[in-house]
């Protein structure tokens, strides 16, 4: 069977491994939050491409960049002047 040595060596290839998958999935996590979850295709992909109404209230919506804003506003304020 093992020896001693032998079974320290796979508890700490076991540990080496769990490290890397809890390393991993961390910065998928922090890559999801800070950048993917803006495109709508990885949405659909991740929640599901339905029509339902329900599933779209558990996406957060994607807040524009400030040029955006500032175009939309423009755009608001001369449709209503007309």
């Amino acid at each position: 069977m093992f020896d001693k040595e032998g079974l320290v060596t796979a508890v700490v290839i076991l540990i080496a491994i769990v490290a890397v998958i809890l390393v991993i999935l961390f910065g998928w996590f922090i890559v999801w939050k800070m950048f993917l979850i803006r495109f709508s295709f990885i949405r659909e992909l991740v929640y599901g491409g339905g029509n339902d109404k329900s599933s779209n209230n558990t996406v957060p919506a994607t807040p524009l960049r400030r040029s955006s804003r500032i175009r939309d506003l423009r755009s608001r304020k001369l449709k209503t002047d007309d």
